[in-house]
């Protein structure tokens, strides 16, 4: 086929910035405002928001649980911490379970998690995510290990920004859970 002239009009919402006065792109809203996410210290004990008894050398991870989504094609957790007593090692994306963005056989990509001082972000997404793909529920988002360095006293782990993309929009949901990180009380 030639000689066929196609045309397509593409509406990017914007906001002017009030202190700039310069457009901003805007993403409209998802349907995940009523989603909720959770932190896990320990695969056996649910929920387990604070550990005690941590040695420096000793290591750690963190799973960072969705539930009550809809839609889902994409996530990206970002998580604060103290690099002066917790050395990041390492995002996964699937532990002792699969990782949510892969309940309904969709293609799912993990990027590389991405440091910066005190901060680090990982999540992924669905590749071309339609409705037979994008999943719904409960599910694992992934699994931070850190490392426990010399002079531990103590130590959080928070969620800074969890966003939550789906088929209509994007939500940020529930900032600030953390999980506290305890040395040995008592010294043998």
């Amino acid at each position: 086929m030639t000689g066929i002239d196609l045309k397509a009009m593409v509406v990017v919402e914007a906001e002017e910035d009030t202190a700039t006065g310069v457009p901003v792109k805007t993403v409209p809203p998802g349907c995940n405002e009523g989603a909720a996410i959770s932190i896990d210290l320990d695969a056996d004990d649910q929920g387990l928001t604070s550990l005690a008894d941590l040695e420096e050398g000793g290591e750690l991870t963190l799973d960072v649980y969705l539930s009550g989504a809809e839609d889902v094609s994409g996530y990206a957790v970002k998580l604060g911490y103290d690099p002066a007593v917790l050395e990041f090692l390492e995002a996964a994306d699937e532990a002792e379970e699969a990782n949510l963005l892969r309940a309904n056989d969709g293609t799912a990509l993990f990027l590389s998690p991405l440091l910066r001082e005190g901060t680090v972000e990982f999540g992924g997404a669905i590749l071309g995510a339609m409705e037979t793909t994008a999943v719904d529920g409960v599910g694992f988002l992934g699994r931070f290990s850190f490392r426990i360095l010399e002079g531990f006293a103590g130590a959080q782990v928070a969620t800074q920004t969890v966003d939550l993309k789906s088929l209509t929009g994007q939500d940020d949901l529930h900032r600030g859970l953390t999980a506290k990180l305890v040395p040995p009380v008592f010294l043998d």
